[in-house]
């Protein structure tokens, strides 16, 4: 091959694998590979073959890879080194739950949080994350749950304990990939800066957006900016076209929410950190948002729900979140249930 032929993507990706080469025969080999990747922060993962979301021992989403195993991770995470507390992960990174109690926030990222995990069926990919604080007598359960038919994800916190019961967040930063690096798979979490898009709310019901069209060049972001301006998102962001489009949205939603950019003012992870919400509906660029929920009140304590649907277009998130609203969180686990041990029942072990 004539190196000056070479494609740039196919010398990169040649230069790395001599690199990891080199890097095995040292026995800094491993150290390396992680100061170039990061280290694993995935305790188990669920899904449906398409969308695939992982979490780490507290609960908090680490990727969410769509529209296979295999593809784009759609959540800016990234760790660092595990010497680091949490790994080095910015503490705005992934999506997670937030539960406010009185002017103080506190984030199921890590302590003082204790947290265990469990499956409760082998053929159902339910994952059950419960945390505690010692010496305090609320116990938060996290449920996971992507359903094994159409791609949504659904995120299900109960608490018992909590009286008041508190006012709870559901965070997140996505970062919508469309962009491919040919034979290297790079372009999701090594270059989360160089992804995103936009980020928007609408009411009734009130839905928040992530999405990113298919290449966007110049012109199309000159136009997001000045529909951020007149404040026209909610209306005319449709016309954006096909791309990679996430909707979340909650029948628990107080109507309170931040759209924001990280490291800026208005960012939702410090709004919510800091409290109260401005209430900004559409953000433009590295986005991240944020929904206040009221959780309803139950036997056992209180319980809250977001669906987030993940599609190609504006209307088949839009189409996905009007079937699962049909559907309570038990009845998805039901049906999760019984397609996964039909699934497997054919299987000789």
């Amino acid at each position: 091959m004539n190196p000056t032929h070479t494609p740039p993507s196919l010398r990169l990706g040649m230069a790395l694998l001599c690199a990891c080469a080199a890097a095995a025969a040292d026995p800094g080999y491993y150290d390396d590979l992680e100061t170039l990747f990061g280290p694993a922060d995935v305790s188990t993962a669920t899904g449906n073959g398409r969308l695939t979301v992982c979490v780490n021992a507290y609960g908090r989403i680490t990727s969410c890879r769509w529209p296979s195993p295999g593809f784009h991770d759609q959540l800016d995470y990234r760790t660092r080194a595990f010497d680091a507390p949490l790994l080095g992960v910015e503490p705005d990174h992934g999506a997670m739950w937030g539960i406010r109690l009185g002017e103080t926030t506190r984030w199921l990222t890590g302590p003082p949080w204790q947290s265990s995990q469990r499956w409760p069926l082998s053929v159902a990919p339910v994952i059950r994350t419960t945390s505690r604080i010692p010496d305090s007598s609320l116990t938060v359960t996290q449920s996971l749950l992507v359903n094994p038919r159409y791609d949504v994800l659904l995120a299900h916190i109960a608490l018992a304990g909590a009286e008041p019961p508190p006012l709870l967040y559901w965070y997140a930063n996505f970062a919508p990939c469309t962009r491919l690096v040919a034979e290297l798979p790079i372009a999701d979490w090594m270059l989360d800066q160089c992804n995103d898009f936009a980020v928007f709310a609408q009411p009734e019901p009130l839905t928040i957006y992530h999405f990113r069209p298919i290449a966007p060049g110049k012109d199309t972001w000159d136009r997001a900016q000045r529909l951020l301006r007149q404040h026209a998102f909610a209306h005319q962001a449709a016309s954006f076209g096909e791309g990679v489009w996430i909707a979340l949205t909650s029948p628990h939603a107080t109507g309170a929410l931040q759209c924001g950019v990280p490291g800026e003012s208005g960012s939702a992870y410090h709004q919510a950190t800091d409290g109260p919400l401005e209430g900004k509906r559409a953000a433009v660029g590295r986005c991240n948002s944020v929904l206040a929920l009221e959780p309803v009140a139950e036997k056992a304590g209180t319980s809250a729900l977001v669906y987030i649907a993940f599609g190609h277009t504006k209307h088949e998130v839009d189409t996905i979140l009007e079937r699962a609203r049909q559907t309570s969180y038990d009845g998805h686990e039901r049906a999760a249930i019984l397609h996964w041990g039909a699934a497997v029942a054919p299987i000789a072990l």
